[in-house]
């Protein structure tokens, strides 16, 4: 289950994006997702150095990469985004 607290922060960044149209959304939900990979990746390097579970390891180590991989693409549309302010 989600705890309460994630759920009612998640639910409170929803409802800031829905005020925001045009450019102002698209950097939003940019910096938005930005922070969510940036905050996955490390809970899952964190995990990674913690745990003695085979198999978890597994797939943190398959996971990652990819994590990675959309956080380098996020940076470039937040680049993007930036220079067509």
């Amino acid at each position: 289950s989600i705890p309460v607290q994630e759920r009612e922060t998640a639910e409170r960044k929803i409802d800031n994006l829905a005020d925001k149209s045009g450019k102002e959304f698209d950097k939003g939900w940019t910096s938005e997702m930005l922070d969510m990979h940036k905050e996955s990746i490390d809970k899952f390097e964190d995990r990674l150095e913690a745990t003695e579970d085979a198999e978890l390891k597994a797939y943190i180590s398959k996971t990652l990469p990819v994590l990675k991989k959309h956080r380098e693409q996020l940076e470039a549309l937040e680049e993007k985004l930036e220079q067509n302010s």
